[in-house]
């Protein structure tokens, strides 16, 4: 009985620590793209990671990271609601709705999107894989 409480505790703990950690590489990824930070990027991006955007188009690492460079996309505020994560082992699928402040091709922008994040746990750090955004009425 004892044996089976204290596997019942450590499930429990790796849970929290689970989605503590995951949370945190989601508000690492918004800050980084705030400050436009390429080298958190760099870390909190899977070498696999792919963007497909609200207009269509599809970008990998090194696109995403090139369109970033050059200026196209600058995010000025980001917020989080909604939020519902589901976990498989070493992967997460994150959904919910982003409300954005951005400058976009040198156009401010507001928006409201509904995203869906793939995270995967590599050597006890959350790396985002895939990213799909969709854009949301008002």
């Amino acid at each position: 009985m004892l044996c089976l409480l204290l596997v019942v505790i450590s499930i429990g703990a790796w849970s929290a620590g689970t989605e503590q950690d995951l949370d945190a590489a989601e508000e690492g990824f918004i800050a980084a793209l705030l400050a436009n930070d390429r080298s958190e990027l760099e870390k909190v991006l899977g070498a696999e990671f792919f963007y497909n955007t609200a207009t269509g188009r599809s970008l990998a690492k090194k696109a995403f990271l090139q369109y970033l460079d050059a200026g196209q996309l600058s995010v000025q505020f980001a917020a989080r609601s909604e939020v519902r994560t589901t976990y498989y082992e070493d992967v997460a699928i994150v959904s919910g709705v982003y409300r954005v402040e951005a400058v976009l091709a040198g156009k401010a922008s507001t928006s409201r999107s509904r995203y869906l994040h793939v995270w995967y746990r590599q050597n006890s750090s959350w790396r985002l894989v895939a990213r799909q955004v969709t854009y949301l009425d008002g």
